[in-house]
């Protein structure tokens, strides 16, 4: 499983945002960031229903969306949950 984080360099969110991305480095979590201002992140976000960074989509190794926070950012605890890390 791993963790697509959409970002925005103009969104409001950078530095919760930041704070998630250590935390979970920290866990040693599979993270993959996704500038959606990008063609490839535009598409993907497009593929995941994002319409908005910040977001943050957990998938399956073969890609099907797992769980999603969208508009806001989750909590380190909340991911590591979803993830099955404990």
């Amino acid at each position: 499983m791993k963790a697509l984080i959409f970002t925005d360099k103009h969104s409001s969110f950078n530095t919760e945002l930041q704070s998630l991305l250590r935390e979970l480095s920290r866990r040693h979590m599979a993270l993959n960031q996704v500038d959606v201002n990008s063609r490839d992140g535009s598409s993907k976000a497009q593929l995941y229903d994002i319409f908005s960074a910040p977001a943050v989509v957990l998938t399956r190794d073969d890609g099907a969306p797992v769980a999603s926070w969208r508009h806001n950012i989750p909590r380190a605890d909340d991911v590591s949950y979803q993830m099955g890390i404990i």
